[in-house]
């Protein structure tokens, strides 16, 4: 089977985010929360239109690294917002920056 060729593949992009709460939390917490509430927004469709993934969560910072494609970001980010809770406790995401590699978003 031949791979794709580069016209036809979705380019990747990473929104780089941090999470404000009185409490720390887990990276299974953070991509339950918000996987749950792309669900309810978006549907499955739209998680798997957008390619949504957690790449990487820093438990001790509360930073993280979300992956989507370009056509997707600002569905993304909108979703994100909408987060008002974690695990029954009030938090929201704040969104940092969008990188298009993840060594650019480790950068900051």
């Amino acid at each position: 089977m031949k791979p794709y060729p580069p016209t036809l593949m979705d380019n990747d992009r990473y929104i780089q985010f941090t999470v404000h709460s009185d409490k720390k939390f887990k990276q299974a917490d953070v991509w339950k929360a918000i996987y749950k509430i792309a669900k309810e927004n978006i549907g499955l469709k739209g998680i798997a239109d957008a390619n949504l993934a957690l790449i990487d969560f820093n438990e001790t910072e509360q930073k993280g690294l979300i992956r989507t494609n370009t056509k997707s970001i600002y569905i993304v980010k909108g979703v994100t917002s909408m987060l008002a809770e974690i695990e029954s406790t009030p938090a929201f995401i704040q969104t940092l920056r969008v990188t298009g590699t993840i060594k650019k978003s480790r950068g900051v």
